[in-house]
């Protein structure tokens, strides 16, 4: 009899665990048309301020990118959750305002759809660290119903 009540206890866990996979893919389908329009936001919004300044000023050649480096780092916390690295020396309302700073090329008098954009690409990689997150939760619940599909298996067969 106790071979039973293993073997519902592992059914309910997979049951549970069913509807929690569903909901994380639910989460990441969510999260990946959010990011797909703020992706295609910012890059309008990039598209109105080279109309705006003119091709001569927003064109490759202007921009130095021989001493380029990772506008944006993502930290991975212990239990796996990914966040935009914030630096440790500002406090966490800074550290978007730093975060724009270091993604802007067109200074301090950028036009408002540059300052748009900033903020759209800003938005998209905090989405990308939530969809990762989700991601990562997503393959450890399949990981584990993978484990108690398989003990479940074991279960039936003796």
């Amino acid at each position: 009899m106790p071979k039973a009540e293993e073997l519902d206890q592992v059914c309910a866990e997979l049951d549970t665990l069913a509807i929690r996979r569903l909901e994380l893919m639910n989460e990441s389908i969510g999260l990946s048309s959010a990011l797909e329009s703020a992706l295609q936001d910012g890059w309008l919004q990039l598209a109105k301020t080279r109309i705006i300044l003119g091709v001569a000023q927003t064109r490759a050649a202007q921009f130095d990118d021989r001493d380029a480096e990772a506008t944006a780092r993502v930290d991975i916390s212990s239990d796996g959750r990914f966040a935009p690295a914030t630096p440790d020396e500002k406090s966490s309302g800074e550290a978007e305002d730093v975060l724009v700073k270091r993604v802007s090329p067109f200074g301090v008098l950028a036009p408002a759809s540059a300052k748009l954009a900033e903020k759209r690409f800003v938005k998209a990689i905090e989405l990308a660290c939530e969809q990762a997150t989700t991601r990562a939760a997503l393959a450890a619940a399949n990981q584990h119903y993978k484990d108690l599909a398989a003990k479940k298996s074991t279960l039936l067969r003796v």
